[in-house]
């Protein structure tokens, strides 16, 4: 089986470029595509070229990491904690933003796979401003390095919603 038009290998020299390399490398590696296959997918060709189709998990074997369903991140859901979502490039988050909960400023998603790194609550309204933790990569105050535990940007900080798993032909 192969898959369709592999996303550019991640560059760069933190931590999370080269988790990310790493991951690219086995996602992508002809011979075994552990990780493709582990969770479940398969490309479905549309109009707008492949997309990923998910298929839910229900522990253990094939498929078992949990994932949202629907898979596409609606704001306006509850995500728990170790759930995956997949954020379409025509998904609102990313065509016109919201504002982030945390910063206060309108932040845009990025296109691909995420993992809530801890619950995600719904969004809320406040002063009739809607607010969501909104995923973003950069992550939030990312520094590039780590200066001391734990420093904003790193993933175990409290202020981190999402981990950011790739694009995968978003």
């Amino acid at each position: 089986m192969s898959y369709p038009h592999p996303p550019p290998r991640p560059t760069g020299n933190s931590p999370e470029a080269i988790f990310m390399q790493r991951v690219w490398d086995v996602i992508w590696d002809p011979k075994t595509k552990i990780f493709v296959e582990a969770v479940g997918l398969k490309f479905d060709k549309t109009p707008k070229g492949y997309i990923p189709h998910i298929k839910p998990g229900k522990g253990g074997g094939k498929g078992s990491f949990l994932w949202q369903s629907p898979r596409e991140c609606n704001p306006a859901v509850t995500v728990p904690k170790d759930t995956f979502v997949f954020i379409s490039s025509d998904n609102p988050l990313v065509t016109t933003g919201i504002v982030d909960l945390v910063s206060g400023t309108l932040t845009k998603a990025q296109p691909g796979f995420w993992q809530a790194a801890q619950a995600v609550p719904a969004q809320v309204t406040i002063s009739s401003v809607v607010k969501y933790n909104v995923p973003q990569y950069p992550y939030p105050g990312d520094t590039g390095y780590d200066a001391g535990p734990p420093v904003s940007g790193d993933l175990d900080d409290e202020d981190i919603y999402w981990i950011y798993w790739g694009a995968l032909n978003c």
